[in-house]
């Protein structure tokens, strides 16, 4: 019966979606059939609103370069006043992140702005400011919103986020009290997922964690790979950053190990997702899982996958980072929104082709690991 119910709604959130952005469902459509070529205007924007954030997370994936530019500007509504035209012609998704995106008293400006033009929105947050904005993010038109919590158990969630003590009650009560209100709204629009992280802490416990989340009520689970680097990958992936003038922007954590889970945790892992994906059978949360991997053994010691990888992050996507530059992957300058307001000439400029050019060609380049939109392929 649950899973019956969960189809129904999932059927009717997909035909609002396509009903209410057309063009976006076409650009999606088209894209599933044109999936390595380059699009004519990025389909799917990020914006990290902010380098600032109120939690200091074990494992995040862009601390470095937040805490190296965290006195830079924030991006305001102005900027998205100057590219609006173009978003309005093209309707890309629009994902909104940081730092963390709540503490940007610009947000749910920008959020009302693009929703009210029929661009759809995405947002992302730790969850410690969700109990004073519930009501901000209901009325806002958000689309999609991600909630980070890494464990069900309160002091190792709050240890893992920094040790602030009321991260894990705050995130949860927030929630609980959007999830509840949205559901007697009736708004089905807004889907709800719940981001965890793997780590040494939680990866024996994800279909615990899986449980937590179903009572929650969320839409959504979403379990993502611990994104991280050794130090001899790290001279690899330094060496071509810099030979080829990439930028300054990765994923990932540098860790003290040749490796970050065992055989023997990596067995742990796999068993947990295959009781997660008997439980799906059965229950309304939905499970995904990013990035896709097809040898966790190999990934999680820290080996480059092959060449048959593949991201379409850079044919399909582009970046607004906190200080208004515009990037492609690894903080590869496109132009800046105070420079240069359009973002089709920066899409169509040589230098993004040459860089998509090369990832079209070569698949997998070494600073792509630990990107969560690469298709990781292993020889087995």
């Amino acid at each position: 019966m649950k899973k019956d119910f969960k189809n129904n709604i999932d059927i009717i959130k997909k035909i609002y979606l396509a009903l209410a952005f057309p063009r976006t469902a076409k650009n999606l459509a088209m894209d599933k059939i044109l999936s390595r070529k380059r699009t004519p205007f990025p389909r799917i924007i990020t914006m990290f609103i902010t380098n600032k954030c109120n939690l200091s997370c074990d494992g995040c994936l862009n601390a470095a370069y937040r805490n190296k530019h965290i006195a830079e500007e924030q991006i305001t509504l102005r900027h998205i006043k100057k590219i609006l035209p173009e978003l309005k012609k093209y309707k890309p998704m629009f994902y909104i992140t940081g730092g963390e995106a709540l503490i940007n008293k610009h947000t749910f400006d920008i959020i009302n702005l693009l929703s009210k033009n029929g661009i759809i929105t995405a947002m992302s947050t730790n969850g410690f400011f969700l109990p004073e904005n519930v009501e901000n993010i209901l009325n806002s038109g958000l689309n999609f919103l991600s909630v980070s919590l890494d464990h069900y158990d309160k002091e190792i969630h709050n240890k893992v986020k920094g040790n602030n003590t009321e991260t894990f009650d705050r995130a949860v009560s927030g929630i609980k009290s959007l999830i509840n209100k949205r559901n007697n709204l009736k708004k089905l629009s807004l889907n709800i997922k719940i981001n965890t992280v793997i780590r040494k802490e939680n990866y024996n416990e994800l279909p615990k964690i899986y449980d937590f989340v179903e009572n929650l009520g969320a839409d959504e689970l979403c379990i993502q790979h611990y994104s991280f680097y050794t130090a001899k990958m790290q001279k690899i992936i330094m060496r071509y950053m810099e030979k080829n003038n990439l930028g300054e922007y990765r994923d990932g954590v540098l860790i003290d190990k040749d490796y970050y889970l065992n055989s023997e945790q990596v067995e742990e892992l796999k068993t947990g997702f295959k009781k997660i994906r008997n439980k799906v059978k059965t229950c309304k949360t939905k499970l995904s899982e990013r990035p896709a991997i097809n040898n966790l053994e190999k990934y999680y010691a820290g080996i480059f996958p092959n060449k048959n990888s593949f991201c379409s992050s850079p044919l399909n996507s582009l970046s607004i980072l906190g200080n208004a530059n515009v990037c492609l992957c690894f903080g590869n300058k496109m132009g800046n929104l105070n420079d240069n307001a359009s973002l089709k000439n920066m899409w169509d400029s040589e230098k993004a082709r040459e860089f998509q050019d090369r990832i079209a060609k070569d698949g997998f380049l070494p600073p792509c690991f630990g990107c969560h939109s690469l298709n990781y392929k292993y020889n087995n």
